[in-house]
């Protein structure tokens, strides 16, 4: 009997099942660990897109505004851009490295869209901003990496609201037109000089 029950013991060790329970925990705990981190990268980046967006809307209603000439609009709508990266919280999280953005490009994109709009329709003047979130590219346990293109979290933000014409615009391409006209309709009108506040009259607009 004693030689039965030491034969028999191995066959009760390999079908002993106790502590299975703890490596479906640990296994469930890294998976659950794992998807955790995925939500958390996805609505962190979510998030991080709106506060971009609103700083390229800012920059571009910004350059929007008229002034005394297109590069003065320009350096008004990268001043914006500045002053809201390097404000609060958001400042802290681009040193941290988990998003970037890029240098804002102000200007007209209109060559880049054309012939998928009129040129009637055509009002792709305002901001680009180059967007990254680098969070998006983790390394999981079970789950492995979640990005396998390099380009995975990278987007451009835009913000077109058109630019107001400038002072320079509205005297160059319009006052001084008109005042030639003008010439051309009565030869009295050739007394009035060229240059001066009396040939360049602007009001809000040309």
């Amino acid at each position: 009997m004693r030689n039965e029950h030491r034969r028999s013991a191995p066959i009760n060790i390999l079908r002993n099942e106790s502590g299975l329970i703890t490596l479906d925990f640990i296994f469930a705990i890294a998976l659950a660990f794992g998807f955790s981190m995925i939500f958390f990268a996805m609505s962190f980046t979510l998030s991080m897109v709106e506060v971009a967006q609103y700083i390229t809307y800012s920059s571009a209603r910004s350059f929007h505004s008229a002034n005394v000439s297109e590069e003065a609009q320009k350096d008004l709508g990268r001043q914006k851009y500045a002053q809201l990266k390097n404000a609060g919280i958001f400042k802290t999280i681009l040193k941290s490295g988990w998003i970037t953005m890029g240098d804002i490009e102000l200007g007209n994109f209109n060559d880049e869209y054309q012939g998928d709009t009129p040129p009637a329709d055509s009002i792709f003047v305002g901001a680009k901003v180059p967007f990254r979130s680098t969070v998006l590219n983790l390394r999981l346990p079970f789950l492995g990496n979640t990005a396998q293109d390099s380009s995975t979290g990278s987007a451009t933000l835009n913000a077109y609201l058109m630019r107001e014409v400038s002072t320079e615009e509205c005297r160059e391409n319009f006052t001084r037109h008109r005042l030639e006209k003008l010439k051309n309709l009565d030869a009295r009108y050739n007394s009035v000089p060229t240059q001066g506040s009396e040939a360049l009259i602007t009001d809000n607009g040309c």
